[in-house]
């Protein structure tokens, strides 16, 4: 009788400590898609070796949450409640704006903007609309995991061998 009360408050105490420390994310709110989470340009266009482009150079960045629910209350006790996040980068690029495979902003952004969409759809998102000004902009809106963001990027060449490209992914979800 002793070691099964014993028993007990060692299960339960090892179960609060598994809650407490490791399974919280088990009750923890997702807060944006996995795209969202996960989407970096350089990245892609390094691990995809696209020729050209090279973003040594620099870059900026910042992210911040912006939600629509109100003080003290979290999106699930908010009826219908929502949040926006957005996260933006500014990556400064050298190009090779010279010899046969010269840098060609519209190509770049096209090629970019289909492997984001692979990203998204392989990433069990949908893509909705998108839109593209050739050599200048782009672009996509997509749904995944219970969230709908719209991605732009938007490439200007700022000198002779000088790329900046600008990622805005603004994104919204709630319960």
């Amino acid at each position: 009788m002793f070691f099964d009360a014993v028993t007990v408050r060692v299960v339960f105490v090892a179960l609060l400590a598994f809650l407490i420390d490791g399974g919280t994310t088990v009750f923890a709110q997702v807060k944006s898609s996995t795209f969202y989470s996960t989407y970096d340009a350089r990245e892609l266009v390094e691990s995809r070796k696209y020729q050209g482009v090279d973003f040594t150079y620099g870059e900026m960045g910042d992210e911040f949450e912006v939600s629509s629910e109100p003080k003290g209350m979290s999106l699930s006790e908010v009826p219908g409640g929502r949040s926006e996040r957005t996260k933006f980068i500014s990556y400064g690029c050298r190009i090779q704006t010279t010899g046969d495979d010269a840098f060609n902003v519209a190509d770049f952004l096209d090629w970019l903007a289909q492997e984001t969409i692979k990203q998204i759809e392989g990433g069990k998102g949908v893509v909705g609309r998108q839109r593209h000004k050739r050599g200048r902009r782009f672009y996509i809106e997509y749904a995944q995991n219970g969230f709908t963001g719209r991605l732009e990027v938007d490439a200007d060449v700022t000198g002779k061998d000088q790329m900046s490209l600008d990622v805005e992914i603004i994104e919204s979800g709630g319960k």
